[in-house]
């Protein structure tokens, strides 16, 4: 097992899940994204993108303690719990999506033999706006890929 696999399985028994950071390149922004909610939650992972990663660490945080307060965050759900002013916004996460993006959470639930589920968690822009709104601000829209088939509310 690699020193990554390890780390994560040490915060998860020790946490609850682990934050995986995965810094901005040429092939897209940065994000955030859980491994652990699943097996000790029973709830998706959640990914982040588009915001600084220590703003998307906390987030993460923030909903894995909202989950653990009896909170359920499902693909279509919105709630204003997490970000102060602003609602955030839930889509299921299609699997074809999850080499590219969360291969460590894929290499952990395989080696478990668990069934991964992601939801993505979408902020605003500036006018409450979500990046399937129209007229939403662009650098909110192309900060946070779409990972999902799921249609917009």
């Amino acid at each position: 097992m690699s020193r990554t696999q390890q780390k994560i399985r040490s915060d998860i028994a020790e946490v609850g899940w682990h934050v995986v950071r995965v810094l901005e390149d040429a092939e897209g922004p940065g994000f955030a994204y859980s491994i652990g909610f699943g097996p000790t939650l029973d709830h998706p992972e959640v990914v982040a993108f588009g915001l600084p990663l220590e703003s998307m660490h906390v987030i993460v945080n923030l909903i894995g303690a909202e989950i653990r307060n009896g909170h359920v965050f499902r693909g279509g759900d919105a709630t204003p719990s997490i970000l102060e002013g602003h609602p955030v916004a839930f889509r299921d996460v299609s699997s074809t999506h999850y080499d590219d993006y969360l291969s460590q959470a894929a290499t952990y639930y395989e080696a478990d033999h668990r069934e991964l589920r992601v939801v993505q968690c979408f902020w605003p822009d500036a006018n409450s706006r979500f990046p399937w709104d129209d007229g939403v601000e662009p650098s909110c829209s192309d900060s946070q890929p779409t990972l999902s088939t799921q249609k917009p509310a």
